[in-house]
């Protein structure tokens, strides 16, 4: 049982680790909440640069599926 109980609360720590690291990166890749920082986090015109876009699109997919993972629903919950 003292396995099952740790694996569980490995799992939920993963699930929020991820999610914290979700709610950070969104907020570097939103202008509003990135303190001055270019759009996308776009070096050059952020027209022409979508390399925030990759990060933005692969963060999410990890957290989609650490919530697929430990069977959370994160759109039900605070990111």
């Amino acid at each position: 049982m003292s396995v099952t109980n740790a694996m569980e609360k490995t799992r939920l720590a993963l699930h929020h680790i991820g999610k914290s690291l979700f709610a950070q990166s969104t907020e570097l890749c939103n202008p509003a909440m990135n303190n001055g920082l270019p759009p996308t986090l776009a070096a050059t015109d952020p027209s022409l640069n979508y390399h925030g876009k990759g990060i933005d699109t692969a963060i999410a997919s990890y957290i989609a599926e650490l919530s697929c993972t430990t069977r959370i629903d994160a759109v039900s919950r605070d990111a």
